[in-house]
């Protein structure tokens, strides 16, 4: 298995063994889908048979990201993020469109005043747009904590998403294991990771709970949902733990989806 730009090397196997391919990498089994059309064929037309997704020992028991809508199986608790994201992000459209457009004004100035430094306005401009629309918080910098966060826990991902990356997704039970033990580094990087995902999830929707009172943060995901919840338009249970979830992951798995496809269009027009 690649250990680095693994969609390059699926790419030249492609070209060998057919657009769908499956492989074993220990007790981890894949299936690569290598053009648009497998990927529609499976993930769309097939898509209750196709779109759940797999357990990721390391990443959601050890570390502790199981609450994660991108993590979760199809179920209860998946189709109640699922909702809430939906209200979450439908309920004031126009707001958020006038946040990206704001941004992207800044971006475009930023680019003029500095070209070269291209990837790091990009990096910028998806968190700045994810945090304000997410929490109502404007970043000043690349330098700013909360963009430290979510590039942290994309590291992660990033780390422990390589199939054979860790023992722990191929033999569960080794979750078990006390950091002590010898081989049980794993342990230690989980720890630290573990600390930055909670953090993640808990930092930012402070900062909106204490700044409630500003028009940023009421007209925010986390301000929309918050005054949902309050008037039980999410229903009769107290939501605010789904609300910091959701919000976390607009944040994180926002910026960074944003952030590709930007990048991807400026290296592959």
């Amino acid at each position: 298995m690649p250990t680095k730009l693994e969609y390059m090397k699926f790419g030249e196997w492609s070209n060998i063994y057919g657009p769908v391919m499956y492989l074993t990498a220990g007790r981890t089994k894949l299936l690569i889908l290598n053009t648009l059309v497998a990927a529609q064929d499976l993930l769309e037309k097939r898509s209750v048979i196709y779109s759940n997704r797999p357990h990721l020992t390391m990443l959601m028991d050890v570390i502790g990201w199981d609450w994660s809508v991108a993590l979760m199986n199809l179920g209860k608790q998946f189709s109640k993020h699922r909702r809430i994201i939906h209200k979450g992000l439908t309920a004031d459209v126009q707001h958020f469109q006038e946040i990206q457009e704001q941004e992207t004004a800044q971006l475009l100035i930023h680019l003029k005043e500095k070209p070269t430094e291209f990837m790091e306005q990009i990096e910028f401009w998806a968190k700045a747009i994810t945090l304000r629309i997410a929490y109502g918080y404007r970043p000043s910098s690349n330098n700013d904590h909360y963009i430290w966060l979510a590039q942290q826990c994309a590291n992660a991902i990033s780390e422990t998403g390589r199939p054979g990356a860790f023992w722990v997704d191929s033999f569960p039970l080794l979750r078990l294991v006390p950091k002590w033990i010898p081989g049980a580094g794993f342990k230690h990087k989980a720890a630290a990771w573990g600390s930055i995902v909670k953090e993640v999830l808990e930092s930012p929707m402070q900062y909106a709970l204490d700044n409630m009172q500003g028009p940023a943060v009421q007209k925010s995901y986390v301000g929309t949902l918050l005054r949902m919840n309050s008037q039980n338009e999410l229903g009769k249970v107290n939501e605010i733990q789904a609300i910091k979830e959701t919000a976390a992951i607009v944040h994180t798995a926002g910026s960074e989806s944003v952030g590709i496809l930007s990048k991807a269009l400026k290296t592959r027009p």
